[in-house]
């Protein structure tokens, strides 16, 4: 009997699962969002592994994958083309890949795709960076949906705006 309260007390009790801040993001992902998140989740850095596996079963159970469809592949190379532009600080253009997405009616599930990768970002400063908690807050906060958007000429001549 005292044995077995002993190894009760004493026994390793399991970590909790680091990754449960996550499940809000992933369930309030809007459904036509996910399979283009999914692509996103696969295709950007900064990531750890074992959230991108995470995020990959989470996101498969709620709609089937879509890697390798246009649409994923549109959204990834908007994403990067977003990227390569703020670092390089030129002007890289995904007018077309973001006019397919426009086309096909994806653009808001595209954008929203692109907001679940930011916030996911946000969970992770919040959750691992000592005191990063207010300056997390502070980007979520700055990203608001509906913010003003520059348009090219291109862009403005097709009435697409790509995201900036």
């Amino acid at each position: 009997m005292l044995q077995s309260l002993r190894a009760r007390l004493f026994a390793p009790r399991p970590e909790p699962d680091p990754h449960t801040a996550y499940q809000p993001l992933v369930d309030g992902l809007q459904l036509a969002a996910v399979p283009l998140a999914h692509a996103l989740v696969h295709a950007v850095d900064g990531i750890n592994d074992d959230l991108r596996r995470w995020l990959d079963r989470r996101l498969s159970l709620r709609a089937p994958t879509a890697l390798g469809q246009p649409a994923s592949r549109a959204v990834v190379t908007v994403w990067h083309a977003l990227q390569d532009g703020e670092a390089s600080g030129l002007q890289l253009s995904a007018e077309g890949d973001w006019t397919l997405l426009h086309a096909i009616g994806r653009d808001a599930a595209a954008l929203e795709a692109m907001h679940f990768v930011l916030r996911v970002h946000v969970v992770t400063v919040q959750q691992w960076l000592p005191g990063a908690v207010d300056a997390a807050r502070t980007l979520a906060s700055s990203m608001v949906p509906g913010t003003d958007v520059a348009t090219s000429p291109a862009a403005a001549r097709s009435g697409v705006a790509p995201p900036r």
